[in-house]
């Protein structure tokens, strides 16, 4: 735990931080504001005498503790202001801002992308005639809290221990700060351009999860009793069941490498391009990473040099090759599901290729093995082995690097 003792803050910032938010999408009530998204600046700041990099690397994002003392008021406690910004703090993929807002509350906000958002409140008003606060804040996995007392202790300390809100918390490439959601308010899914840059993005797993929820209201819907209705939602839910897949493992392969997986591209460029084109394929991706300022892996899924997630063999061998990763060992991954993974992508090739109707999605081995009807049932199955099959393969890539 990192303690900065007695840090004296002299003056905090004459106005609110100019740029620090630049967008709020809110609802106002009379019970209360709910959050639809909040976008954070990527400008930090900070009022402590020390130099901004050192400061940054003495704090832990899983555990810390900042102690100060604010030994002028200031504007603390100005009518016409808003919010005054004490500090912002971006602290690997968290972010941490003690804010007085309204009349007068100071706020401590705890944003991370993995706990979540939590938000500390004193309303410190009862020290508006004090000469100068003593100010600590306090975090870890388990809980985050601010504390605030008088210099001269005629008030004493006051605690607040930080409530979870209702929202998510996403880093932007940037270096900005999303909040989405509140109580109440359901956002499925957010994404963020500034100009022609993609800021935020849904992860690979919130794309497929938000996926089958959509597949479960199809299936819902799916005709009873009116078979070409249901056969109809039956090979559109599979087209999008395996779409959901492709996009899943080409988000994820691009995650990876941004989450400290390390991409083996030679490797991978001797798996998937013919020998003569090796060196030249790689030279390229290289030289586009570089000018692109994208990661390679990035340049591999978005300039399509990985043709496509939906041809299994070279989903595994792209996964193996790039980062070492064989499907068949990922802990309790069946060979069964891998195999029933490969027939039903085969199955929407057939729905979307074959130019003739696939009531019947085997119709080509029959008599030798009895058909399979694109029923319901089917569907419901497909569903249950890609959701397995998905899961048990973020789970061996997720924080594993």
């Amino acid at each position: 735990m990192v303690v900065f003792n007695k840090l004296e803050v002299y003056a905090l910032s004459g106005e609110t931080k100019k740029g620090s938010m630049e967008m709020w999408v809110r609802i106002n009530s009379k019970d209360a504001t709910k959050n639809i998204v909040r976008v954070l600046s990527p400008r930090p700041y900070s009022p402590f005498p020390i130099a901004f990099d050192q400061l940054i690397k003495l704090l832990h994002e899983k555990e810390g503790t900042i102690e100060f003392k604010i030994k002028e008021i200031g504007n603390l406690f100005d009518k016409d202001s808003e919010r005054i910004w004490v500090f912002d703090l971006p602290v690997g993929s968290s972010r941490f801002l003690l804010i007085r807002e309204g009349f007068f509350n100071l706020v401590f906000y705890h944003f991370s992308p993995k706990l979540g958002v939590r938000v500390a409140k004193i309303d410190v008003s009862r020290f508006i005639h004090s000469s100068g606060l003593h100010v600590f804040v306090t975090w870890s996995q388990k809980e985050s809290c601010l504390y605030v007392g008088d210099i001269e202790r005629k008030v004493g300390l006051l605690s607040s221990r930080a409530e979870i809100r209702p929202s998510t918390a996403f880093s932007g490439k940037d270096g900005s700060f999303l909040l989405v959601g509140d109580e109440g308010v359901d956002v499925r899914m957010f994404y963020l351009k500034k100009e022609e840059r993609l800021i935020v993005e849904p992860s690979a797993i919130d794309v497929f999860n938000f996926s089958i929820e959509r597949l479960n209201t199809l299936i819902g819907r799916c005709g009873q009793g009116d078979f070409l209705l249901e056969s109809t939602c039956v090979q559109a839910g599979l087209v999008m069941l395996i779409s959901a897949f492709e996009a899943y493992c080409s988000k994820r392969f691009i995650e990876m490498e941004s989450e400290g997986w390390t991409l083996d591209l030679d490797s991978l460029c001797k798996g998937i391009f013919p020998q003569k084109y090796v060196e030249s394929r790689k030279s390229e991706i290289e030289e586009k990473s570089r000018t692109k300022k994208k990661s390679k892996s990035r340049v591999l899924v978005e300039d399509r040099y990985i043709t496509s997630f939906q041809d299994f063999s070279l989903c595994k061998k792209v996964f193996n090759k790039g980062y070492g990763l064989k499907f068949r060992d990922i802990p309790h991954m069946e060979l069964q599901i891998m195999e029933q993974v490969r027939k039903l992508i085969q199955f929407r090739h057939r729905i979307v290729h074959s130019g003739r109707d696939v009531t019947i999605l085997n119709y080509d081995e029959i008599p030798d093995k009895s058909p399979i009807f694109s029923n319901k049932q089917l569907l419901e199955d497909a569903k249950n082995v890609f959701v397995e099959f998905v899961n048990k393969l973020h789970a061996a890539t997720y924080g594993q690097a």
